[in-house]
């Protein structure tokens, strides 16, 4: 798949990896107790989901299905959830965008249509008006959100299907049609796989297939009769196996490496996209992925010949003028709202287990909007932020902001650091000259940099214009949001304002500055400016004791630490707490001119900032 190539086009090179169970998964991670839909999820537990989305991204799957099955107004309003149906869907799409944009990954984003839930009449009491306007509502939601194609899935009567399909087309998007087929190999109404291949076909899909109800091994006659009957690609999706009860678990008993051998079978069938349905997880998708990604599709004098007609819409930049969506982060500052964010400091060796299970916590407190990965604090040996920031981000599925640190890089390094970022889905980059490295920290202490902070947010701001280093035409733009830093409590307030005028003109478009303890100051600072120009993150370091502070205020280049304040720490019969209290009172008095706090935990203690703000007035 390339940026330029339309979703036909990539159904015609080779197989279209699917996703798999997002139900089974999502019990598993989030609800296992819960008695709303699984769908509901997309508000109250967004993370889990884009956490699920990424799962099945990281195993290889180049097509994902938003978490919205069932958020038809029908089948909400069992649970009194109408109101809700455009929330969810759209919301079902915005978390499988940032769970492709976390990762980097080239994936199609299908919204995920199934039944209303109910007979059509005459069987049932739905009318065939009511059953499209349900549709219609559900589609419409989809495509305002920006799904790339609608799949329609898991259906028995070929009326809905078409009411479905209707309301796609109106939409003007692409869609899947797969209707579930049991061991007779018909479906629950007495439809054919030809038939019912042949009716969505002529109701304009562009794929036609099979999913759930059945294991893989059954599907892969219910595919050949399928391709007997059309000219278009052939999806299936199979169940992992039959389901069991076990200790009063529904259980699935197909293993990935099964799967993975009846993938092969059916790709033979003449199936342009496979991936999973129910009992399915990220760990089978993974399998398949292995079995099948170098299998050549089946020669044309095998198949029909493929004509397809329908336009799509292309999901990534067609020419490279097209500038990729911001970062999420990018879009809060933008919308003037508040953010938190906080700094992490990468692990020293090769695992991060440790931190990521701290900011798996957190992550599950849902108070920050970014994570800083900090790079070689200290001139310290760490992993490289690069690292760090994919391993949130994919694992955890919560933006980063990667810290650059410039003062041991040149520009040759930076421009394949910022390749490597843009490609696994890292936007946010905050530009820093870094610490001097210690001689007892190196061999040879020497840093051979030729870079200014500056002449980095230069060459990002020629990266999102479409250029490389030589003003040569990159592949696409990117989407970077610069950052620089900001002292507003510096000694000397004059070269610091020509620096950030420096900077202003490279084209930053966000400040961090260094811990914060004077409000004061940087409120005669902003009056300087007439407020800031662009959005400003304060610093916020919680004092701890008097040794703490006195260390920052003596032996800490950039942080001043007033009188009253160090007097305060020093009589305090609690310092951490009157330690707390002072940073939120810090961040309540200038929430009026800043735009975010850049939260510091004391001693890498990362929970900290869930204390900090449970009783932060700060809005």
């Amino acid at each position: 798949m390339t940026d330029t190539i339309s979703f036909n086009e990539s159904l015609e090179k080779g197989t279209i990896l699917g996703d798999g169970a997002m139900g089974t998964l999502l019990y598993q991670m989030a609800m296992k107790h819960d008695t709303k839909p699984v769908e509901e999820l997309c508000l109250s537990r967004p993370d889990s989901v884009r956490l699920a989305h990424i799962e099945y991204i990281r195993s290889g799957a180049t097509m994902i299905q938003t978490n919205t099955f069932a958020a038809n107004r029908n089948k909400l309003a069992g649970y009194g959830m109408t109101d809700s149906t455009s929330l969810i869907n759209k919301a079902g799409i915005e978390i499988a965008k940032e769970a492709r944009r976390l990762t980097g990954q080239q994936v199609w984003i299908a919204g995920s249509v199934g039944p209303i839930g109910r007979h059509l009449e005459p069987i049932g009491t739905v009318s065939l008006v009511s059953a499209r306007k349900f549709f219609q509502e559900q589609v419409d939601a989809l495509a305002e959100g920006g799904a790339d194609l609608i799949i329609l899935e898991t259906f028995s009567d070929l009326r809905e299907v078409e009411l479905a399909a209707t309301a796609a087309t109106s939409a003007c998007l692409p869609f899947i049609a797969q209707m579930a087929f049991g061991h007779d190999g018909l479906t629950s109404l007495g439809h054919s796989p030809g038939e019912a291949a042949a009716a969505m076909e002529s109701m304009g899909a562009a794929v036609v297939g099979c999913n759930c109800s059945v294991g893989a091994a059954p599907m892969v006659s219910t595919v050949s009769q399928m391709l007997s009957r059309v000219s278009i690609p052939i999806s299936a999706q199979p169940n992992a196996g039959f389901p069991t009860m076990h200790q009063g678990r529904t259980v699935f008993g197909s293993s990935p490496e099964y799967m993975a051998s009846q993938a092969t079978r059916l790709v033979d069938a003449g199936a342009s996209l496979v991936g999973g349905c129910c009992g399915t997880s990220p760990t089978h998708i993974s399998a398949i992925r292995d079995s099948i990604p170098t299998r050549a599709r089946p020669k044309k004098d095998q198949l029909p010949s493929r004509r397809i007609t329908i336009s799509t819409r292309e999901p990534f930049p067609s020419s490279d003028n097209e500038i990729p969506e911001p970062s999420t982060f990018s879009t809060k500052l933008k919308e003037h709202k508040k953010v938190i964010t906080m700094e992490v400091d990468p692990p020293r060796g090769f695992r991060a287990s440790s931190e990521l299970s701290q900011l798996e916590q957190i992550r599950n407190a849902g108070v920050l909007d970014a994570i800083n990965i900090a790079d070689n604090p200290r001139a310290q040996r760490r992993m490289s932020p690069l690292a760090m920031a994919t391993l949130v981000q994919n694992r955890l599925g919560m933006e980063t902001i990667m810290h650059l640190a410039l003062r041991h890089r040149n520009y040759a390094s930076l421009h394949s650091d910022l390749i490597g970022a843009h490609a696994l889905g890292i936007q946010n980059i905050f530009t820093v000259m870094g610490d001097k490295p210690r001689s007892d920290n190196y061999v040879n202490p020497y840093t051979p940099s030729n870079l200014t902070t500056t002449g980095a947010l230069n060459l990002m701001k020629s990266f999102n214009e479409g250029l490389d280093l030589s003003g040569e035409p990159l592949e696409s733009p990117t989407a970077f949001l610069k950052g620089a830093s900001f002292n507003p409590t510096a000694k000397d307030p004059d070269r610091e304002f020509r620096l950030l005028e420096s900077k202003l003109e490279a084209g930053a478009d966000f400040l961090l500055t260094q811990p914060v303890y004077d409000s004061a100051a940087v409120q005669k600072t902003a009056q300087k400016f007439g407020g800031f120009p662009i959005p400003v993150l304060i610093g916020i370091l919680p004092l701890r004791s008097k040794r703490n502070a006195e260390f920052l205020q003596n032996e800490v280049p950039g942080i001043s630490i007033p009188p009253e304040i160090m007097e305060a720490i020093s009589s305090s019969s609690d310092p951490r707490r009157t330690g707390m209290d002072i940073s939120r009172r810090i961040v309540t008095e200038l929430s009026d001119i800043i735009s975010g706090v850049y939260y510091m935990a004391p001693f890498r203690r990362y929970e900290s900032v869930i204390e900090f703000t449970e009783s932060l007035d700060f809005a």
